[in-house]
């Protein structure tokens, strides 16, 4: 008997550890032998050919089954009823060799097909050997829907013409020619890995081998896999784990080789380039560079992918993004290999302040002081530090005919003029420094009367156009309320004045701004013309913006 390559011809045994448990009591790596079955072309499905070669003497005749399970589909019931060790007496030519032997009417062999007095030639046609070691269903289908592997009423059937079907526990076996365009298909029925086996044959000679091991299975777990010609042509291994209609992992064969999941995700890392502040502050503007790596062995990044905008747009990334605005910016990111390993998403937080921060001046109505205070439209804190500095002019020598009595009556005069300077210094989240330097004009109690005489942004220098700034007031301490509050504040193009009203809580805007005199009466206000009447101690203040001075009220 010959041509039924699922004959079993030998089983090798390996010791594995595995888990095992019975009866509620599991025992961890536990040695076990793992079997190997090895089969041969040689034999009928059961019986291999050179256990017949054992008896010493007789004719040997042999039977080619396989020519003939795949030539009589009839006979066969489309692989239902396929010819092997237990029904071989059923061929028509087997019965008829014996009848005329019996009857002593000897003719040719060759005049009984499928019978041959010596071992059939092995043909170069190669054939398939599909092995699967796991908790899953094992179906081989062609192009006409014919199916080989246990049916839904739990009996193996092998309707495709030259395929058979085997089972040992949860290792089963399908074989098939190669010339049939085959299509495999697994259904898992437990949870744990799988390991898939295709080996390509000539007669029992092995040529080449795909093997995917500890693939994931759950119930729900659909496998494809397809090899339309030959080994060369096979389709990467399609795993649906949970059975959702898409495709988790897909694998690609390598012939030679064993091909293990790919369950790591890359690592993406980034960086930045640009000028650093403080605080983890960008004082310019700044490129991210994302760099991912697989591990080793692993199946390589195919992609790194970025938003700006919270994951509504994914961005391939190819080169170093360029972030050029002024702002806070969440960059989220990560990357996927190509077995479709995705990494869990990452972001950095980027900050960007290229401006040094402004200023607002303004009198301060509970501690009736000067208050500087910062602007900044990123920065929550700005430190503002206020020195206060007097200073004495000094006199210039001129040449010795030149003095006399007046020239040293202007130097007497002189050296008792001091100047009071009021130095500002606002420093912002990222660094930035903003220097105000202001001269008071009148240092008198209850008054304020000064000048901007410069601004400097982180060290740069811009001039200022022509500024004054006067408050006078005057105050009933036991009743904590103001009895007169007077502003004037100037910008060179823009004066405003205003005067405060106790006992109407009523602040007006003069029409026709005038600087403020030293009195302390208020008498002739009532009857000059008014811009604007507002409710409430309305207090002007000087605003800095990029060396411009600019009122706010």
């Amino acid at each position: 008997l010959w041509g039924v390559p699922e004959t079993l011809s030998e089983t090798e045994y390996e010791n594995k550890k595995k888990n095992y448990c019975d009866e509620g009591i599991c025992v961890s790596g536990m040695d076990m032998l793992d079997p190997d079955f090895k089969f041969t072309i040689d034999g009928d499905g059961t019986v291999v050919a050179p256990s017949a070669l054992w008896m010493e003497s007789g004719e040997r005749y042999w039977v080619n089954m396989r020519d003939y399970n795949k030539n009589n589909p009839l006979e066969t019931l489309f692989g239902f009823a396929s010819k092997e060790h237990a029904n071989i007496l059923e061929i028509l030519e087997i019965n008829l060799f014996i009848a005329d032997n019996i009857a002593g009417n000897v003719k040719p062999i060759a005049d009984y097909k499928y019978l041959s007095a010596e071992v059939p030639a092995s043909t170069d046609k190669k054939r398939l050997e599909y092995s699967l070691h796991s908790p899953l269903t094992l179906e081989l289908y062609d192009d006409n829907g014919r199916h080989t592997g246990i049916n839904t009423k739990g009996q193996i059937e092998e309707q495709i013409p030259g395929t058979y079907f085997k089972q040992f526990g949860d290792v089963k076996y399908i074989f098939a020619d190669e010339d049939i365009s085959s299509y495999i298909k697994m259904s898992g029925y437990g949870t744990g890995t799988f390991t898939f086996t295709v080996k390509e044959f000539v007669g029992n000679e092995e040529i080449g081998r795909v093997t995917f091991k500890d693939m994931p299975v759950t119930p729900e777990t659909k496998v494809d896999f397809a090899v339309p010609a030959d080994l060369e042509s096979a389709s990467n291994l399609e795993i649906d784990k949970d059975g959702d209609g898409d495709v988790d992992f897909s694998p690609e064969p390598k012939i030679g080789e064993v091909i293990t999941l790919d369950t790591i995700a890359p690592v993406t890392e980034s960086s930045t380039e640009g000028t650093r502040g403080n605080n983890d502050w960008h004082t310019g503007n700044v490129k991210l560079s994302l760099f991912a790596t697989d591990e080793a062995g692993g199946s390589g990044v195919a992609k790194t992918q970025y938003s700006l905008d919270e994951g509504e747009t994914l961005i391939d990334y190819s080169d170093p993004i360029e972030l050029d605005r002024e702002g806070i910016f969440k960059v989220q990111y990560f990357s996927t290999d190509n077995s479709g390993n995705t990494e869990e998403l990452k972001a950095v937080t980027i900050k960007i302040d290229k401006t040094a921060p402004e200023a607002k001046l303004t009198f301060n109505s509970t501690t009736q002081e000067l208050d500087v205070r910062g602007i900044d439209n990123l920065s929550e804190n700005i430190s503002v530090l206020v020195e206060e500095n007097v200073i004495a002019d000094s006199v210039k020598e001129e040449k010795k005919s030149n003095k006399n009595i007046f020239w040293f009556l202007q130097k007497l005069k002189k050296e008792n003029e001091k100047r009071t300077v009021v130095d500002a210094t606002l420093i912002d989240e990222a660094g930035h420094k903003t220097e105000i330097v202001c001269e008071k004009k009148k240092d008198k109690s209850h008054r304020i009367d000064l000048i901007i005489l410069s601004i400097a942004y982180d060290g740069n220098v811009v001039s200022t156009s022509e500024n004054k700034m006067q408050y006078k007031w005057k105050q009933d301490w036991r009743r904590n309320k103001y009895l007169l509050f007077v502003s004037h504040l100037s910008t060179g193009a823009v004066s405003v004045e205003t005067h405060y009203f106790p006992n109407k809580n009523q602040t007006w805007l003069m029409e026709k701004p005038l600087e403020l005199s030293d009195e302390d009466s208020e008498s002739g206000v009532e009857q000059r013309p008014v811009w604007k009447k507002m409710t409430g101690m309305i207090i002007p203040s000087i605003i800095t913006e990029k060396g411009k001075i600019k009122i706010d009220y």
